[in-house]
């Protein structure tokens, strides 16, 4: 999952401002760390199945997150409330979209670009082999 975040960058510790290069990856994605190690994400994937899960948990395990994310981490610590379409909240988006642009360009970081499926590949069959491949993803491909 490609995320680059701005929080403290534009010298604001108010906003939280995510960029998801890849909407598609979200908490959902396959991890297969956490998928062994940390009982939550099997657990969350029941409940979801079963249709347990309402508000915040239900909203986390969405197949999209949106491409921009804005939280107010006064107001809303747990950061639930994507504030990057509230109106209201345009000169802060503003500002932090352009705080991370410039911070990006002056370190030369390469997080928009996905890496090649042949350095990939290695690093999934190992991961495979060190914690296996859930039924659930080998049921989607």
């Amino acid at each position: 999952m490609k995320r680059s975040t701005a929080c403290a960058v534009c010298g604001g510790k108010r906003y939280h401002y995510l960029r998801n290069y890849f909407p598609d990856r979200h908490f959902t994605s396959l991890n297969r760390y956490k998928e062994k190690c940390f009982p939550i994400k099997p657990l969350m994937r029941e409940m979801m199945r079963k249709g347990q899960l309402t508000g915040p948990p239900l909203a986390l395990m969405s197949d999209t997150v949106p491409e921009e994310q804005l939280f107010d981490t006064v107001a809303d610590p747990h950061e639930i409330k994507n504030l990057a379409v509230d109106p209201a909240h345009r000169d802060a988006l503003i500002r932090m979209r352009t705080a991370l642009s410039v911070w990006m360009v002056e370190t030369q970081d390469q997080g928009e670009f996905p890496e090649p499926a042949a350095v990939v590949a290695p690093f999934e069959k190992e991961m495979h082999d060190w914690f296996g491949t859930p039924d659930w993803y080998k049921a989607k491909k």
